[in-house]
């Protein structure tokens, strides 16, 4: 007779799991029109607004996730802004969708991208951190690169932005920094949905053998 051999395929989907990371910023700075041709790109602390010498300022952040394969379901960035003493204590901050290149180290008021399209703001009341959903802005992008700015410039109405070099803090906490999280369904592999594959090939064969060596021993007994 002929000898079959089956084969077990398992389902290895695994369990769909709603994965979060945080990730810092890869690049920003703040440009002035106070100081047209500086660059801030080192600093630890950005000026939005109304600079300390009254001169315009606009923060500016880069964000990569390439290394994220899954689809993201949610997209947020958080910035970490602090009052400054005797300046206004409402302040609504625009931010915009940067489309252009732009280098941490060489921008300035001068060689700064354009500005795309509006995709948030930040009503700025306290110090505090402030998150902008960003996440119908995602599809399709490796990186996000954003600028926070003042649509209409108005004396005493500027704050700081903590930059991505303060998470040399005192403590070693990285709740300063700017952040863009992310969400993301994450398949993770459960220990019943893995199969030895090559092991039940192997013990399909042995009962199939089993069960012909009885036949054919059932053969020779009526034989005899």
């Amino acid at each position: 007779g002929n000898i079959w051999i089956f084969s077990i395929i398992p389902n290895s989907k695994g369990i769909q799991s709603e994965t979060t990371m945080d990730i810092v910023a890869l690049k920003d700075t703040y440009v002035s029109n106070g100081t047209i041709s500086s660059n801030y790109g080192g600093d630890h602390i950005l000026n939005v607004g109304d600079g300390p010498f009254g001169d315009a300022t606009e923060a500016y952040y880069y964000f990569d996730f390439s290394n994220i394969e899954e689809e993201i379901t949610k997209a947020e960035i958080s910035l970490r802004l602090l009052e400054r003493p005797g300046l206004a204590p409402q302040i609504n901050f625009t931010v915009c969708l940067i489309e252009e290149n732009w280098s941490e180290y060489t921008l300035n008021w001068i060689n700064k991208p354009n500005k795309s399209q509006v995709i948030g703001y930040i009503l700025f009341n306290s110090s505090g951190t402030y998150e902008i959903n960003v996440s119908s802005f995602i599809s399709g992008r490796s990186n996000i690169s954003i600028c926070v700015f003042l649509e209409k410039f108005v004396d005493y109405e500027g704050v700081f932005i903590y930059a991505r070099e303060n998470f040399l803090l005192y403590d070693g906490s990285y709740d300063f920094n700017p952040f863009l999280k992310l969400s993301y369904m994450e398949t993770v592999e459960t220990p019943g949905n893995e199969l030895n594959i090559p092991s039940y090939n192997f013990l399909i064969v042995i009962v199939l053998i089993s069960i012909l060596t009885v036949m054919i021993s059932k053969k020779v007994v009526k034989k005899l």
